[in-house]
């Protein structure tokens, strides 16, 4: 029976449709694919562990003398003002001399007198000798006389003795120079009362220069005598030099938290630095933390570190041949801050790859391109 009201397809159409089918169920093929992220990396280096500290300081002269009197009085002269220039044997300030002089009457006086002594008891040593001799005096009375000869011999020199100190002391109410030196700083007024040994005036008598600066304790085991730094001088912004360490204290300080360590600058520094500037010290120093493992700690770029709930890491490229890799997450221990980077005490080793920049849209084990160079 033939159904008036359904339409059927044609034989055509119905031998198309497999093939219809089978193109939808396979996707377009495409020849372009999605490019790996390319990623900033730096080479962990042994030679990365140097830091940079700098270290104030004061120059001075490496003959830096402070110079006192001997004796204590009042100051009647002073002859000199900073900057001056002196020679040996020149007469800086005097003291007043009167009381030292009347100080050296007396002991004329008393050599005079001890001499007197001394030969009054010679004589009579002399008289009794003779009258033992004779038998007419006893052996006590020779060995007294010899006595009181001997005490009177002894009593002059220590008179003698008294007259050369009391002269010394006439000399020393004069502050005389002891070479050729320029004057750094004077601490005396005429009509002032100083003390013996009272720091008056300081000299500089060298034609050197030094630096004098404090070193922390941490870092003391690296400085060494001969070692080359950087001086510069914040008063003299054009005037920087190569300095050597010449001195390292074996000790510390008063404060007990740094080390003394001098610094010779070259001759020619004394043209432009005069002692008294401050001075900046630069040093390049290994960094002086050590990891717990006993290894050497590295100084990265501070964009290599990244942070979450777990702690503090980096990213590292286990790099393949064909110029790609895969990022590896470790977690490190950060030290200091230095001049040249982060300091990392834990988690790297020498010839690692460390991603310096973009770690917070990475994720361990993507695969990334390395640069070419």
């Amino acid at each position: 029976m033939k159904d008036k009201g359904r339409t059927f397809p044609s034989k055509r159409l119905l031998c198309l449709l497999p093939a219809l089918l089978v193109g939808c169920s396979e996707p377009e093929q495409t020849s372009s694919e999605i490019p790996l992220r390319s990623v900033k990396v730096a080479v962990v280096d042994a030679s990365d562990n140097v830091t940079v500290r700098t270290f104030s300081g004061t120059v001075s002269s490496t003959q830096e003398t402070s110079l006192s009197f001997r004796v204590s009085g009042t100051v009647i002269e002073k002859n000199v003002s900073v900057s001056d220039r002196v020679g040996r044997g020149d007469v800086l300030a005097r003291l007043d001399p009167a009381p030292f002089e009347l100080e050296v009457q007396r002991a004329i006086a008393s050599v005079a007198e001890a001499r007197s002594n001394a030969r009054n008891a010679s004589s009579s040593y002399d008289r009794t000798k003779r009258l033992y001799e004779a038998g007419n005096s006893s052996r006590e009375d020779l060995d007294n006389a010899k006595t009181a000869a001997d005490s009177a011999l002894a009593q002059t020199a220590s008179a003698a003795k008294a007259l050369e100190l009391a002269q010394l002391d006439l000399q020393y109410t004069r502050l005389v120079s002891e070479g050729s030196c320029a004057i750094a700083l004077t601490d005396l007024q005429v009509g002032e009362n100083v003390q013996q040994g009272q720091q008056v005036l300081v000299a500089n008598c060298g034609d050197g220069l030094e630096v004098d600066l404090g070193i922390p304790e941490r870092f003391i085991s690296q400085i060494a005598r001969g070692t080359n730094v950087s001086v510069s001088f914040p008063a003299l912004p054009d005037a920087s030099y190569v300095g050597m360490v010449d001195d390292v204290g074996i000790s510390a300080t008063s404060d007990g938290t740094t080390f003394p360590v001098t610094i010779a600058l070259p001759e020619e520094a004394s043209q432009q630095v005069k002692a008294g500037l401050s001075a900046q010290v630069t040093f390049s120093l290994q960094a002086n933390s050590q990891a717990r493992n006993g290894s050497a700690s590295f100084v990265i770029s501070p964009f290599a570190v990244g942070e979450d709930q777990s702690g503090r890491f980096v990213y590292v490229v286990e790099a393949a041949d064909d110029g790609t890799g895969v990022v590896r997450r470790v977690e490190v221990t950060i030290g200091d801050l230095q001049d040249s980077g982060l300091e990392v005490l834990t988690g790297l080793s020498p010839g690692q790859l460390v991603v310096t920049a973009g770690v917070s849209v990475l994720r361990d084990g993507l695969e990334v391109s390395l640069p070419n160079d």
